[in-house]
């Protein structure tokens, strides 16, 4: 399963020309959004799936519940 998630990732990464140096150069010379972009919808995924994992106790592939200890 994780193998099958990676090489999903890999390619969306691949198709979206987010692993293209000349991509990341841009990126810090500060000419285009597309990596920022990028980051910012990472971010804000992680921040609603980690909220309804919260919410709705969902748990993990091998039916252990997900805990996030309080910090």
């Amino acid at each position: 399963m994780y193998l099958l998630i990676g090489i999903v990732f890999g390619i969306t990464m691949m198709k979206s020309e987010t692993v293209s140096w000349f991509c990341i150069y841009e990126m810090f010379i500060f000419e285009s959004f597309h990596k920022y972009g990028i980051i910012g919808v990472a971010f804000f995924l992680g921040v609603i799936m980690t909220q309804i994992i919260k919410r709705y106790k969902i748990k993990s592939f091998y039916g252990e519940a997900i805990l996030f200890p309080p910090k």
